[in-house]
């Protein structure tokens, strides 16, 4: 079975929308696909109708950001999309207050940058930094979205600002009361020293989330069968998704998903709310 349960649309900080994201998943051959953007449920309803035409099997989904000093990104799976989008709603404030002070930094930088810029290039999407980077670009501050990050937007880099975040049991309730499944992304990204990662995830779990995002392009091999392991001895539930983001991101779809040798059962367990 082809899947990949880990997609970004421009309703968020990809570059395909909603529709174009299935009409290209299905293109490469996909058969399943979910739609899990950054703090906002908006694509969902376009994707899932191009699905339906296609013949793909959709998930709707989303990805929450939380932690304080910690990252830790956590999937929503099999969501009800409309109960989440009021929940939502607050998050979608402050990433605009966010922007604003990432674009007042740039512009202490000399660079002309506003905020009319970014959200002519965000459309009504999930504002977000990669549409501050594409202004940049656009204008000729920097040579492409990496550089953008690599010189002022990312962690550290002088026109960085950090999100306000929610915290890690807060994202797990909300997607459980949307009747989801709370799945932990991207677990090698967490910045844990790598000796603590599986008790670090011991604790995630503990705390509600249904399982582990095993399968990922920024795992290699040997990260996905450690986790993979781990998952199955406490018998979670394992997910997998390049996350692609279209142009924006040097991410090929089903990318790092080679090695997920169980995904028709994993799938099935995810679709059927098996947590």
């Amino acid at each position: 079975m082809r899947l990949d349960l880990h997609l970004h649309s421009n309703a968020s900080d990809g570059t395909l929308s909603p529709a174009e994201l299935a009409r290209f998943a299905a293109g490469e051959g996909l058969e399943a696909i979910a739609l899990t953007d950054h703090d906002t449920v908006d694509g969902i309803a376009d994707c899932s109708a191009s699905c339906k035409e296609l013949g793909l099997h959709f998930v709707p989904g989303v990805e929450l950001s939380t932690g304080g000093d910690r990252e830790i990104h956590v999937l929503g799976y099999g969501i009800d999309p409309e109960k989440l989008r009021a929940k939502l709603a607050v998050l979608q404030s402050d990433r605009f207050a966010r922007m604003q002070k990432i674009v007042k930094k740039i512009q202490e930088k000399g660079m002309d940058i506003t905020m009319e810029d970014v959200i002519a290039i965000a459309g009504h999407a999930s504002l977000g930094r990669p549409h501050v980077a594409m202004a940049m670009v656009q204008k000729g501050y920097a040579s492409s979205v990496k550089n953008a990050f690599d010189r002022f937007l990312g962690n550290g880099r002088p026109c960085y600002i950090p999100r306000r975040r929610m915290c890690f049991l807060q994202a797990v309730d909300w997607i459980h009361d949307c009747g989801g499944l709370a799945i932990i992304a991207h677990p090698v990204l967490i910045q844990c020293e790598r000796r603590m990662l599986t008790q670090a995830l011991s604790a995630l779990l503990n705390a509600g989330a249904d399982g582990i995002e095993v399968f990922h392009s920024a795992h290699s091999t040997a990260d996905a069968m450690e986790l993979e392991a781990f998952a199955r001895k406490k018998n979670v539930l394992v997910t997998g998704g390049s996350d692609f983001h279209g142009q924006a991101k040097d991410v090929r779809l089903e990318q790092g998903l080679a090695t997920w040798t169980q995904k028709e059962q994993d799938f099935f367990r995810l679709v059927h709310k098996d947590g």
